[in-house]
């Protein structure tokens, strides 16, 4: 089972490996990550549909249809007939660019998402054994338990017996502390909102008012 294809590829890491994996694919078993940045950006590219090209109209018909939108009429004065093709032509036009356009919008949101959960398993500048993700989780579990001290030597442990002016500061530290958490909670309650609007929008598109009106006697 190929690793790019997990999405615990992207979101399970704190820190993602940059060394090389002595393991390799064989080749035509798709898209290669010889560590676990590569393998979580080729995870994105799965998954977004980014290793498959998008449909498209063909040049000979978008030339056609471009030319058609801006023929000349034959004569100083213009038809009925040739504008009508005129307009049905620059219609059509302005329908695929529109449409292009909206799924570009849409897929950004889908693609920000995945690599901001990338970015902050990425390892820091100058810091190879750190990255916002794992700083994160120190940050909120030192205190029950830090596996660089000992059993006896725990956060719980020098409160106990701290002065009053050590457990001051340590209130101070850990008030500030929930106040970085808050801020990331935010962020991401802003990323959901984004990523629920969008859903929304989406599904708004099934019940568009009629274009047409109905003539039927009553």
């Amino acid at each position: 089972f190929l690793s790019e294809l997990n999405g615990n590829t992207l979101i399970a890491p704190l820190l993602y490996t940059t060394t090389a994996d002595t393991t390799q694919q064989e080749e035509g078993s798709g898209l290669l990550g010889t560590n676990q940045v590569e393998a979580a950006r080729n995870f994105i590219r799965y998954v977004t549909g980014a290793v498959k090209p998008l449909p498209a109209v063909k040049w000979a018909d978008y030339n056609n249809q471009l030319a058609a939108a801006y023929k000349k009429p034959a004569s100083t004065t213009e038809t009925s007939d040739e504008r009508t093709a005129r307009e049905k032509a620059l219609a059509s036009l302005t329908d695929y660019v529109a449409s292009t356009r909206i799924y570009a919008a849409k897929n950004s949101v889908v693609n920000s998402n995945l690599y901001y959960i990338l970015s902050k398993r990425m390892p820091q500048q100058d810091l190879d054994k750190s990255s916002q993700a794992f700083n994160e989780f120190q940050m909120a579990t030192r205190r029950q338990y830090d596996p660089s001290k000992d059993a006896d030597h725990q956060w719980i442990d020098s409160i106990n017996t701290a002065s009053p002016a050590a457990v001051q500061k340590e209130m101070a530290l850990l008030l500030s502390e929930i106040n970085t958490q808050l801020y990331l909670s935010r962020q991401q309650e802003e990323r959901l909102l984004l990523t629920n609007t969008l859903i929304l929008i989406n599904s708004m598109a099934s019940v568009q008012p009629s274009t047409t009106l109905s003539t039927e006697d009553e």
